[in-house]
């Protein structure tokens, strides 16, 4: 409807309407004929599409007044067609755990989604949100019910595979979908038939909230909220106990929020630029890959709190300050922003590693430390690894959880880190293996003791004495040359006060 005019000479008026654009005046208008009254119903709109409504008034000489203010309306879905499909590898193990929603106003329990037999063919956990066993295991119970806006953990044995039309939610003020959160992690999902820049929901919330996590064996961050239509749900970190909903704009709403630079996508793009990454993956494998990122700069902004990485592959953290670490599900980062000013930063790290398998430790973003010296370093066996670009640190000692830390900073401060490191085991280890014409045994020690290292062929008689005395505290190598020794398997001892340590090494051609 629209103002009625007020001319002896009015004919009536001519209604224009295009999709996502001004209307355009250039051809006939919406109506062949031209609407007597000042207002009109158009029937002929489909849903989910956003129309721009303009009107002009004509006189009966054909004279056409300027196009009106214009006005917007959308036609809000009643129903979306979910097509969900997720698979889960072998559903042989944690990492083929998959996060899984619906979409729509969805009210159906956990097992008429999956197929088969729980606990044989398939499982589900829920998270809770609470600090100590906050993964529930599926029990048959109503709380296994995907709801909108929520999600759940599972695995299968076989793909899954649900379609069906489905409800629409609700929108606030025709402009934005509500779902529930709760103080810290909560697995949410976009009920919404259509995905929504994350950008855009933080805009929607007046602020600044923490990334989603979307995962595949591994977490990755996503800068898109995808819909549920497809089956996926993403893990998100509140932390304002204020914060008890989270408002998910509709993109072809005429009345929801756009974009703006201000973002907090595009305002940190450039910061994202200016951190040092670390990528841990299985070795042998392309991925999963599990990725943190430290940074000095001159200003500090919010860190980024490490998803739960129950289910990962490989997972590599960011160990927060001492108060933030007694917070338990917070106390881990993927993200850590410190203030300069010093010589540098030492960010101390978390490896762990499904079964202890190895694993490979790749570095990027070195340029942003040009001019100064970074340095792997893992006290346990009192090795630094000096990182460059493509040349990956593989760490094959069968451990499941290992403590790291990351120096950066001048040389000197660097180095000063790398002597510090007083290894808290004896290890032993040699490499190349098999040898063939020099080999470098290595051992570490936590504390200063006599030393014996000899070398063994398979009957147990000594053939060598690579190293006997007293020992320092730290890391010791031992240069062995295969002169006088024919191929075949060796053995390798180190003896200590308190330790005896024995390896396999193998001699050939």
């Amino acid at each position: 409807s629209w103002s009625a005019v007020t001319s002896e000479d009015l004919a009536g008026y001519r209604l224009y309407r295009s999709a996502g654009q001004s209307p355009d005046t250039s051809g006939t208008g919406l109506t062949e004929d031209l609407v007597s009254a000042a207002a009109f119903t158009d029937s002929t709109a489909t849903e989910n599409r956003t129309y721009r409504y303009g009107v002009t008034a004509v006189d009966t000489a054909g004279n056409e007044s300027a196009l009106s203010e214009e006005a917007s309306a959308f036609r809000y879905p009643s129903q979306i067609q979910a097509e969900v499909s997720r698979s889960f590898g072998d559903a042989a193990g944690p990492g083929d755990y998959r996060l899984v929603a619906l979409p729509g106003e969805t009210s159906r329990p956990v097992e008429d989604v999956v197929s088969g037999e729980a606990g044989s063919e398939w499982q589900a956990y829920r998270d809770d949100g609470s600090q100590d066993d906050f993964l529930q295991k599926y029990d048959g119970s109503e709380r296994f019910t995907f709801e909108p806006g929520n999600g759940f953990w599972v695995t299968a044995t076989s793909d899954l595979a649900f379609e069906d039309s489905v409800s629409t939610v609700s929108l606030q003020g025709d402009s934005a979908a509500t779902i529930t959160l709760r103080e810290g992690w909560n697995v949410i999902s976009n009920p919404i038939d259509k995905a929504v820049e994350w950008s855009r929901v933080e805009q929607a919330n007046g602020g600044s909230l923490q990334p989603i996590w979307s995962f595949q064996g591994a977490f990755s961050q996503d800068d898109s909220l995808g819909s549920a239509v497809s089956g996926r749900g993403y893990y998100l970190f509140n932390g304002s106990a204020d914060r008890t909903e989270l408002l998910i704009p509709y993109p072809d709403s005429p009345s929801s929020p756009t974009s703006k630079t201000e973002s907090r996508a595009s305002s940190t793009a450039g910061q994202e630029a200016n951190l040092l990454s670390l990528s841990a993956t299985p070795v042998g494998s392309e991925g999963p890959t599990s990725t943190v990122q430290v940074g000095v700069q001159s200003e500090t902004t919010d860190s980024v709190v490490a998803p739960p990485s129950r289910f990962e592959v490989v997972s590599l953290r960011v160990k927060a300050g001492e108060e933030e670490q007694k917070k338990d599900r917070s106390g881990l980062l993927m993200t850590e922003h410190r203030k300069g000013g010093g010589d540098g930063e030492t960010f101390h790290l978390r490896l762990k590693s499904q079964g202890g398998a190895p694993v490979s430790l790749s570095a990027s973003g070195l340029g942003e430390t040009e001019g100064q010296s970074v340095a792997l370093i893992r006290p346990s066996a009192g090795k630094t690894y000096r990182l460059r670009a493509d040349e990956p640190v593989q760490i094959t000692e069968s451990q499941e959880e290992i403590a790291l830390e990351l120096a950066v900073g001048t040389e000197g401060y660097v180095d000063k880190q790398a002597d510090q490191v007083i290894p808290d085991e004896v290890t032993l280890t040699s490499y190349p293996n098999p040898v063939q014409k020099q080999a470098t045994v290595e051992y570490t020690l936590p504390e200063q003791t006599d030393v014996r290292v000899a070398l063994y062929d398979v009957l147990g008689r000594r053939v060598a004495t690579l190293e006997e005395g007293s020992k320092q505290a730290g890391r010791h190598r031992i240069q062995l040359e295969r002169t006088g020794l024919s191929s075949g398997v060796y053995f390798y001892r180190l003896t200590t006060e308190k330790t005896t340590k024995v390896k396999k090494m193998m001699l050939i051609k």
